[in-house]
């Protein structure tokens, strides 16, 4: 029988005592029946208080595990994710995680940012355009930006993308 079901028979039960008790005292047959039922209602009380404190903390628990659960699926399903991917420099000292080619299942090869995956998360680099003659990208979750390549024909330009020109 499950713990729910088994606190909600037991408050009902402990209702019904209560109710019993309370009719014993309407008889009013004498003081110290009377003081004894009383007591026995103060025990009924206290009872009902921790039945329904301790399936407040089962439903707290229980909400923490199925979140434990949920995290511990997405862990496991980004452990099998993340092995797609393999570690390679833009540039000196610039690394990034990009999709290797035995694992794009259709999927264009990208680089992912290596900040979002150290948090287990896939922020994918974006082009922005050139900056100190550098290729510049973006990561589109956490819009840190990374220096790839130098490409010494444009230094003096930095080139940003505007979009689609008409007409071409």
């Amino acid at each position: 029988m499950p713990v729910m079901e088994s606190l909600s028979i037991a408050l009902s039960t402990i209702g019904a005592a209560s109710q019993f008790a309370k009719g014993i005292m309407d008889t009013k047959v004498d003081a110290a029946v009377a003081e004894k039922v009383m007591e026995l209602r103060n025990l009924v009380a206290d009872a009902q208080t921790q039945l329904l404190a301790a399936q407040s903390e089962q439903s707290g628990v229980l909400a923490k595990l199925e979140a434990l659960e949920k995290e511990n699926a997405r862990l496991k399903a980004w452990g099998v994710e993340k092995e797609r991917y393999a570690l390679v420099s833009l540039a000196e000292g610039t690394h990034v995680h990009r999709l290797k080619v035995s694992a794009q299942n259709g999927e264009p090869i990208h680089d992912l940012c290596p900040k979002c995956y150290a948090d287990s998360e896939k922020g994918m680099l974006t082009y922005a355009g050139l900056k100190d003659g550098h290729k510049h990208f973006v990561c589109s979750r956490c819009k840190q930006s990374y220096l790839g390549q130098y490409v010494a024909a444009c230094a003096d330009i930095d080139y940003q993308p505007r979009g689609r020109m008409r007409g071409f």
